[in-house]
């Protein structure tokens, strides 16, 4: 299928309707807009009456088993034969699903990616991307009211959650006026909020808390005050029994650290692979920084995957995060540094 750029709502669920057998499909390391888009969408389909099957590379954390379809996701083995479209959700690249996935996917016929990404590289056949949204849940609630289909307390439910998770519960600045109208409008028809809310922002699991202890052991902070970062090692969490999903919101705590303007978290994922997380508060756009290292996501949020040694990549990461700072900001940075260096202090 030739590929169309910029796609509308109405030709999507048109091609939609006239398959056979469906595929969704999301990011590795499953977040709540990711899987919150996903099982909206897959509940949209089978109140449609099409056949889907929802498919993750990495494991989905227990944080959503509430969710109406959790039960029915999938690994990359079970994905079916003679898929005539899949529909990747919440990703800027093909890549994102995983190695296992993405391949799978490159051979269905028709690629559909629907997405909020800025860095979004428009790889589907039809892309429908919209960066000025607060999450991916907030273009699954467009493909449901297109469709017509009633708003279902499960699949409010799961567009309510996809929308507050990538928001943090609406206090991002990312958070806009439509955010709040599409959440009023999903609370009317049944969200439970308060029940939501504290399974995503008020429940850890003591793993995940522990692991933050640990990780709050190794805070610093740059002389200049602007940076801070937080390590978590290989043996940590074997040591602790961790996986991907305790590491949840562990990248926001450096951001909060008074005077940080950047906040990173490093973790290396095997002995020369390192996952990176960044957080802004507004003055540097870390997507841009992300991009220098071959990731992205938004200009307050975004990542990477790096390999080599997690010392030589926070260092280099670093001097970047400096530079990326504003000409007054950077300027006191570099004073800053300058002085710590003659005093001996750095």
């Amino acid at each position: 299928m030739e590929q169309q750029k910029n796609s509308n709502v109405g030709e999507i669920l048109e091609i939609i309707k006239k398959s056979r057998k469906i595929v969704l499909a999301g990011h590795v390391a499953p977040d709540g807009d990711s899987i919150g888009s996903l099982l909206g969408f897959y509940a949209l389909l089978k109140t449609m009456n099409l056949e889907a099957t929802v498919i993750s590379e990495d494991p989905v954390p227990s944080t959503f088993s509430f969710l109406a379809g959790f039960s029915e996701i999938r690994d990359p083995s079970f994905f079916p034969p003679d898929v005539d479209v899949a529909l990747v959700l919440d990703c800027t690249s093909l890549a994102r699903c995983g190695e296992k996935l993405s391949a799978l996917l490159a051979e269905v016929p028709v690629v559909i990616n629907i997405d909020h990404h800025i860095s979004n590289s428009y790889f589907g056949h039809l892309n429908y991307v919209d960066p000025a949204a607060a999450a991916t849940g907030e273009l699954v609630y467009r493909f449901v009211r297109k469709a017509g289909i009633p708003f279902t307390p499960e699949i409010a439910t799961c567009i309510y959650t996809a929308i507050a998770a990538d928001t943090g519960s609406f206090k991002y600045d990312n958070t806009s006026e439509r955010s709040h109208a599409i959440a009023a409008y999903l609370i009317k028809k049944g969200v439970p909020v308060g029940k939501i809310n504290t399974l995503l922002f008020e429940e850890k699991p003591l793993v995940g808390l522990k692991l933050l202890g640990e990780a709050l052991k190794t805070l610093q902070t740059t002389p200049c005050g602007r940076v801070a970062w937080m390590e978590i090692d290989r043996e940590t969490m074997l040591r602790l029994g961790a996986t991907e999903e305790h590491t949840d919101g562990i990248v926001n705590y450096p951001k909060m650290v008074a005077g940080v303007e950047v906040g990173i978290l490093l973790r290396e994922v095997d002995e020369k692979l390192v996952k990176v997380g960044l957080r802004s508060k507004g003055q540097v756009d870390v997507n841009q920084v992300a991009a220098v290292f071959g990731g992205g996501g938004h200009p307050r949020a975004a990542g990477f995957v790096c390999r080599g040694n997690l010392a030589q990549i926070r260092d280099e990461l670093i001097k970047v995060v400096l530079a990326a700072l504003p000409e007054r900001e950077k300027g006191v940075a570099e004073e800053k540094n300058a002085g710590d260096a003659d005093s001996g202090l750095s």
